[in-house]
């Protein structure tokens, strides 16, 4: 049970759609998920230079509480990294993004309807049920992951339908695609870290 609960955190770390996001169009996700192997090229470069931006094993909120993982990152990367930063923004030009903001926040939505998709339909309730009493027992950092998981799951819960539907025929095509981002050591995927 354990097991199946880390893979489910590690499955949420995907990301949330935002309310006011443009809606998912099946045209973006065909995109999104054609652009992995370049962005798994990237990170790959980015690892042999040393920039090691995937080397997080915890799902991260970004700071207005949401969870959008590749905004996320990419926010991180425009303070830190700028010129990794101008990489990604090329790549997604390439991808036919208008800019890397918008790769990004595709691919949270992509992400989140696909975990969505993949959770087992018990996933929720299994966070809920952790109550307030049996939160105090645990230890601080045990306690602040679980909080962070059910703040993802409750997003998880909320995907729109249309999302997941645009999403569908994709559905293949992505699994593979992030196949091969987790056999690569240094892909820009913020699951990467989590399927070592």
């Amino acid at each position: 049970m354990l097991k199946k609960l880390i893979l489910i955190v590690a499955l949420i770390w995907a990301g949330p759609a935002l309310a006011g996001d443009k809606a998912l169009t099946t045209a973006d996700a065909k995109k999104f998920t054609a652009s992995l192997p370049a962005a798994t090229e990237l990170g790959e470069g980015f690892k042999e230079k040393g920039v090691d931006l995937f080397n997080s094993t915890e799902p991260k909120l970004a700071a207005d509480g949401t969870f959008k993982p590749y905004s996320t990152l990419l926010l991180e990367m425009k303070d830190a990294h700028p010129a990794e930063y101008k990489q990604v923004n090329a790549m997604a030009k390439s991808a036919k993004f208008s800019n890397a903001v918008e790769w990004a926040s595709v691919g949270d939505r992509v992400m989140l309807a696909y975990i969505a998709d993949k959770m087992p339909p018990n996933a929720g309730a299994m966070m809920s049920a952790m109550t307030p009493e049996m939160m105090a027992m645990m230890p601080p950092e045990t306690r602040a992951k679980l909080e962070t998981s059910k703040a993802v799951m409750s997003a998880v819960d909320n995907v729109p339908q249309a999302d997941k539907d645009a999403l569908e025929p994709v559905m293949a095509d992505l699994d593979a695609a992030l196949m091969a981002a987790g056999q690569s050591a240094g892909a820009f995927d913020p699951m990467s870290s989590m399927q070592q």
